[in-house]
């Protein structure tokens, strides 16, 4: 906020790159860590796969689930483990998408945390890995057999 209560925006954007008077960015690197890490990710999955398969939700539901499976299985968690959680969460209610991201960020902030892992300098890491990744990662797309199904 500025000296007179007003959020900074970082030009073209918009209101989630609001940015305070004592951290303006002073180079170009500077701005572009003041630009969502939703919106850079964004950027790097158009550039990837296209709009078509960024937006698509079945295939973003099977891509994060993937990743939070890899995550917990990184950290020792058995498959037998997995299952009984799968379908103890099957066996409830359907919860709201928007609840349901709060808690997830929530929980991963809280496992980041408990794993002595910085949930902000990892996402960074993953973005900029996978920025020198595109063409392999187009390619694994492209051999998919399976359009839509839960297997990458």
């Amino acid at each position: 906020m500025d000296s007179t209560n007003q959020p900074m925006i970082a030009a073209g954007y918009g209101s989630e790159s609001v940015m305070s008077v004592d951290n303006r960015p002073e180079d170009e690197r500077t701005l572009l860590s003041q630009i969502s890490f939703q919106r850079r990710v964004h950027d790097w999955m158009l550039q990837c796969f296209g709009a078509k398969v960024s937006a698509d939700p079945i295939e973003r539901n099977f891509r994060f689930l993937e990743e939070a499976l890899e995550l917990v299985q990184a950290s020792g968690c058995s498959q037998d483990d997995a299952h009984k959680l799968v379908d103890y969460v099957f066996n409830r209610p359907v919860g709201e998408a928007n609840q349901e991201v709060g808690g997830v960020m929530v929980t991963l902030a809280a496992y980041c945390t408990a794993h002595g892992i910085s949930m902000d300098s990892a996402g960074e890491t993953e973005l900029t890995r996978i920025w020198g990744k595109i063409d392999e990662i187009r390619r694994k797309q492209a051999a998919k057999k399976i359009r839509n199904g839960p297997l990458p």
